[in-house]
């Protein structure tokens, strides 16, 4: 897991942003755990930036619920999260962090309404805005290669070891929609476990390929 942690403190905004990526093992929740809870129990804004998490461990989950039951206790204070992909609130115990957190779909609307924010931090965020709104890509194999790691809980690092490519050419597809050769799209395709014609395909026209394949496979 990747693990960031900034500090913003002005004449009128105080709080601490903490950036998780990646997957969250249970050796990683100790870090997580010292990077929210004592923030949080001393009474100060915290948000977790949730975008680039594909995975948490139940104990990673509990501190989300922890930091929200020591927000609730401070009334000063306040704890929100941002940025989660559907498939992580979808699993047992974070589909009820609703019930308990602030979740905002993207980093821009947690930050937007805490007081504030400074001029270097309005652009930080206006820039991951930015960058999010990038990530539906151009591309039709940008949208694929995205789509299938979310499918498959894969991070950008992840995939670009298993294919044997340098890392920014995964994030260049992804999130820029940046065009790329054959002989790429052939070994990021084999890395995901799909035909390389699946990466030119809508997730409507992926469903329907797969289901005429497994009708073919049960014919033969």
């Amino acid at each position: 897991m990747e693990l960031k942690v900034l500090h913003v403190r002005t004449d009128t905004v105080d709080y601490r942003l903490v950036e998780i990526a990646g997957r969250m093992h249970y050796d990683d929740v100790p870090r997580f755990r010292q990077a929210v809870m004592p923030w949080v129990r001393g009474g100060h804004n915290t948000v977790i930036d949730c975008t680039d998490l594909v995975f948490i461990c139940a104990a990673g989950t509990r501190i989300f619920f922890d930091a929200a039951e020591a927000a609730a206790k401070k009334p000063a204070a306040g704890c929100r999260a941002a940025g989660f992909q559907e498939h992580i609130l979808a699993d047992v115990p974070a589909r009820h962090l609703h019930a308990v957190m602030d979740i905002r779909p993207t980093l821009g609307e947690a930050l937007g309404d805490l007081g504030g924010l400074p001029p270097v931090d309005a652009a930080r965020a206006a820039e991951r805005a930015a960058e999010e709104a990038r990530s539906a890509s151009p591309t039709r194999w940008g949208c694929a290669v995205r789509d299938l790691m979310r499918e498959s809980r894969t991070t950008q690092k992840e995939l670009a070891a298993a294919a044997g490519v340098h890392e920014n050419t995964i994030r260049g597809i992804v999130r820029h929609g940046k065009h790329t050769t054959t002989a790429v799209l052939e070994r990021i395709a084999a890395a995901l476990d799909v035909e390389v014609a699946e990466l030119m395909m809508t997730p409507a026209q992926r469903g329907d390929w797969r289901e005429r394949q497994q009708d073919e496979l049960w014919l033969s």
